[in-house]
């Protein structure tokens, strides 16, 4: 049999099962991220606001596709949903003390605890050590060695 050297190379069957599982802090951290969508969701339930039906559904549908998104990139090993994430929090938490100070009812100040604490732990299960080397052998900017080498 005669080898094309234009050819694309062939691939074995070992090399998907060998792709590194997903860490088990990812998997988490996509947990507290759905269950901080859902507590910030609970809090409607304790204020008063005059809404819109359609406009609320609109604001909600967008939130929740959105935050879906996010939660599939996190979870499907893109590094930069990550980093939005990371911001999202954070910028969240910048706001945790204006937000637990006019909180009138108590109930509303568990939930902002709960979701500050939800924020916290998603914050540094994507950061871990297995969470940071999964996300990082899949960047595309790290030189691919040669071919023949190794």
């Amino acid at each position: 049999m005669q080898i094309n050297p234009y050819s694309a190379p062939k691939t074995s069957d070992d090399e998907p099962r060998n792709m590194p599982r997903r860490p088990t802090s990812v998997k988490l951290a996509a947990v507290f991220i759905v269950l901080n969508l859902l507590a910030g969701n609970s809090k409607f339930l304790f204020i008063d606001t005059p809404t819109a039906g359609v406009m609320t559904a609109v604001a909600f549908a967008i939130v929740l596709g959105f935050t879906a998104l996010l939660i599939a990139a996190v979870l499907s090993r893109v590094s930069w949903a990550r980093w939005v994430v990371t911001a999202l929090l954070v910028a969240s938490l910048l706001f945790f003390p204006f937000a637990i100070a006019h909180a009138s009812l108590p109930a509303l100040r568990i939930i902002l605890v709960a979701q500050a604490v939800l924020q916290l732990g998603t914050l540094v299960l994507i950061f871990l050590p297995p969470s940071v080397r999964w996300y990082r052998s899949n960047n595309s900017f790290k030189p691919k060695p040669l071919r023949g080498s190794a």
